[in-house]
């Protein structure tokens, strides 16, 4: 990648002054390369002066400006030629400075034509020769590149560190890299963070699209949308490849920007040109591949889509062994092949991305695709939590709410899940937030009084604790230690509830439905009081909730809500919640019909021991 020339040349002209160079060095450092060349053009500077070697180097650093429609690299070269092939020790030879950032340049020519010999050769021509610190940085880095060890690396990533000290950026965000990677001990984002910042407070633009993704994506430094879209912005103004993806990639999911994903589809075509390996060359074609699968932003066009997912699958790309495998899972356009899909996110878990991860771990889950293992899917949710993902913050968090497969007693795993399910909130998990309202609702609902009495019950619930008064409505609603009175119980849970008890609201709700003894039915009510627990995330409310509102017979049935409450409760677990689901997948009640994720759905409820969901996947199977 080429890096701009304010960070790569710092040099000055012993007093040899040019009209045009002052502008060309101006225009240069804010990337504007017309505007430069214009200045360097017919200057009638004499060959062999130090200005007109200077102004060798900076017409040739226009022309390499990545993504500038004027750039010309063989003219550039030529014209670097110059300034490189001349010696210092020659009368009227460029200055050590100018030489050594001519040769450092013709390097990256030639690493970008995959020349890595004759790259080296320059480097350490302007490295030995002009002692110039980028040319030491380059050597060091394709030194490591080659998988140095022992003393090799130790000098290695020793110059390295001097030369990013001594303020070089290239080196800065070669650190930064290999800090966020863990290539050299555990990996620290954090850390990289600041490598990067040094590097893009200097206008280096791949430093620029690091800090800038690290910023997105809140990975070491706090989540800045505003500040990573103005780093994104001038780093793709620069013509940086990784900032042009991150660019597309904002574009297309409005992070940070409106969304506009016509916008993205056209930027990711644009560096569907680059080298096919190159991580924004790959991520590019992915990402257009799925737009263009769900005809997002551009025509529709599943074929060339399914294409590009595939070649980025067989390259490894993790976007696209994702993509390919959601759609491997749900049967959308292609055969379904559940066993393929879990081999997909595998891979893309083992390469690290948290997504690939939670989707293996749900299979892993619900033994789809995969043999049923709850601790196989926890550690894949550990591994996306670990990563940040909201997702998988959740989906861990309702292993510990259930207590399947983890580890701890009853409270800790309760408080465990709390935790988890608040980190996922605090991200947007919309599904967390209930869920950590239930859970600590569950926590409140521990023995407030440890050993108590009926009277210590008695006299907090009078006293107007919510927990106290939901326990003592329970007595008189089981006739537990007190004579059965389903109008006291109702009462005392009225008052919890208002006091935003959802258990309170929750058990209110199942009196009101049909009405218990001197209790009248007010199924509307309930239907309120089933909204508001499952608002707060109670998964028996949603449940209930759904079924209310999907029967229709007590209140006005609303079929695109039950289905939604159904999913939610589906989705924290609740094996009826599953069943439930995939009955209005199945019939299209609310939803869109779709057999292939009732089956899905199906296959879990029965995997979770409930019969009628087994018996209607049976049935599903032998049906054309």
């Amino acid at each position: 990648m080429t890096r701009p020339f304010a960070a790569l040349l710092t040099f000055a002209l012993l007093g040899h002054a040019h009209a045009g160079l002052p502008e060309a060095r101006a225009a240069l450092a804010r990337q504007d390369y017309a505007a430069a060349v214009r200045a360097l053009q017919g200057s009638g500077a004499r060959p062999g002066t130090l200005p007109y070697y200077e102004e060798q180097l900076l017409l040739g650093r226009a022309l390499l400006a990545p993504g500038w429609s004027g750039s010309d690299p063989a003219r550039a070269r030529t014209l670097l030629g110059w300034a490189c092939g001349m010696a210092w020790e020659v009368t009227n030879a460029p200055s050590p400075e100018v030489r050594g950032a001519a040769c450092v340049l013709l390097g990256r020519l030639e690493e970008a034509r995959d020349n890595p010999s004759q790259a080296e050769a320059y480097y350490h021509d302007a490295a030995y020769t002009d002692n110039n610190q980028s040319a030491w940085a380059r050597l060091a880095i394709l030194e490591l590149g080659r998988g140095a060890s022992g003393d090799r690396r130790d000098m290695a990533l020793n110059t390295l560190t001097r030369v990013a000290t001594e303020g070089d950026p290239e080196a800065q965000t070669f650190l930064g890299q290999r800090l966020e990677r863990g290539d050299d001990g555990p990996a620290d984002p954090a850390a990289a963070a600041t490598w990067y910042a040094r590097a893009a407070a200097q206008n280096f633009a791949p430093a620029q699209a690091a800090l800038g993704r690290l910023l997105l994506l809140g990975r070491g430094v706090a989540r800045d949308l505003p500040r990573a879209a103005e780093l994104i912005a001038r780093s793709a103004a620069a013509g940086e490849p990784e900032g042009l993806y991150l660019k597309a990639l904002q574009l297309e999911e409005g992070l940070g920007v409106p969304a506009d994903p016509a916008a993205a589809a056209r930027l990711y075509e644009r560096l569907l040109g680059g080298p096919r390996f190159a991580p924004a060359t790959s991520n590019a074609a992915a990402h257009l591949g799925w737009l263009l699968v769900q005809g997002l932003g551009t025509a529709p066009d599943r074929e060339r889509g399914l294409q590009l997912l595939r070649a980025g699958a067989s390259d490894l790309n993790v976007y696209a062994l994702v993509r390919l495998g959601t759609l491997l899972e749900s049967g959308d356009g292609v055969k379904q092949d559940l066993a393929t899909a879990a081999r997909y996110y595998e891979v893309a878990s083992g390469y690290g991305d948290p997504e690939g991860a939670v989707r293996l771990g749900l299979l892993s889950r619900w033994g789809t695709g995969r043999p049923q293992n709850v601790m196989a899917a926890r550690v894949a949710f550990e591994q996306a939590a670990a990563a940040g993902a909201a997702e998988g913050q959740f989906q861990l968090g309702v292993l510990y709410e259930l207590g399947l497969g983890v580890p701890g007693s009853a409270p800790e795993q309760l408080t465990r899940a709390r935790d988890l399910y608040a980190q996922a909130a605090a991200q947007g998990h919309p599904q967390a937030r209930m869920a950590l309202a239930w859970v600590q609702e569950q926590l409140r609902a521990l023995p407030l009084y440890p050993g108590g009495t009926y009277a210590e019950y008695e006299r907090g619930a009078q006293g107007g604790e919510p927990q106290a008064q939901y326990r003592w409505g329970s007595f008189f609603e089981t006739g537990d230690g007190r004579p059965k009175d389903p109008a006291q119980a109702a009462a005392w849970y009225a008052r919890a509830a208002a006091q935003g008890h959802l258990g309170a609201a929750l058990a209110l709700a199942s009196l009101l439905e049909r009405g218990q003894g001197s209790v009248p039915a007010d199924p509307r009510r309930a239907r309120d009081l089933y909204l508001q627990a499952a608002t707060g995330g109670s998964v028996r409310a949603m449940i209930l909730l759904s079924a209310l509102l999907l029967n229709g017979t007590l209140v006005p049935k609303d079929a695109a809500q039950g289905a939604l409450w159904a999913r939610r409760g589906a989705e924290r677990g609740d094996v009826v919640g599953m069943r439930i689901y995939a009955q209005v997948l199945e019939g299209g009640v609310g939803v869109p019909r779709n057999l292939t994720l009732a089956r899905i759905w199906y296959a879990r409820a029965a995997s979770g021991g409930d019969t009628a969901a087994k018996a209607a996947l049976d049935r599903l199977g032998k049906e054309p």
